[in-house]
């Protein structure tokens, strides 16, 4: 009798002990991320170029941009383009807002654009830096995560009098409008 006593109580110590331990449940409130953060992040795809010399001349290699948050301003935002074909830009304190129709629209902001220099004789290829202006670009948040957005980026960079002011743009509004 004894022992079944003992037995009954180390069940019910058991029993009481795994009682104390609860699974989490679905119950959790979801982290909340400012919309504005969403917009950091690579942008890809190929950029078009168009000049007083030629036109909707694409690159020859992919192309990407990067946002991220400024260090100098927690309001704002740093901008860098990379293009093997194009050059590299970049564009600090860029400030963004919402419209009415969700799309954010990044301030127009000058910065500076560094275009490779291809002589045909040499192999090396050197970079000259030209001053430049992000003329628009926009990004509309298709999901809550920022998974999948519409972006379109437009860049002039002025050459100077001789070569006049190269567009540059990267997009992929089009082609998502395509697939919906």
């Amino acid at each position: 009798m004894k022992r079944y006593t003992i037995m009954t109580l180390m069940v019910i110590a058991v029993t009481a002990t795994t009682m104390m331990f609860t699974a989490c449940g679905d119950d959790d409130d979801p982290v909340s991320v400012p919309e504005e953060s969403l917009l950091i992040g690579l942008y890809d795809g190929t950029i078009m170029g168009n000049s007083p010399h030629f036109s909707n001349m694409p690159s020859t290699s992919p192309d990407t941009i990067i946002v991220t948050a400024s260090a100098e301003n927690s309001a704002a935002f740093d901008i860098e383009i990379r293009s093997a074909f194009w050059g590299n830009g970049t564009f600090s304190n860029v400030a963004a807002a919402k419209d009415n129709n969700g799309v954010w629209h990044f301030n127009e902001t000058e910065g500076t654009f560094n275009m490779p220099k291809r002589t045909p004789s040499v192999t090396e290829i050197t970079y000259n830096s030209y001053p430049a202006t992000l003329s628009a670009a926009e990004v509309q948040l298709l999901s809550t995560d920022g998974s999948k957005k519409l972006y379109s980026f437009n860049v002039d960079v002025n050459l100077g009098e001789r070569a006049g002011i190269y567009s540059l743009s990267l997009t992929n509004i089009e082609a998502d409008a395509a697939a919906n």
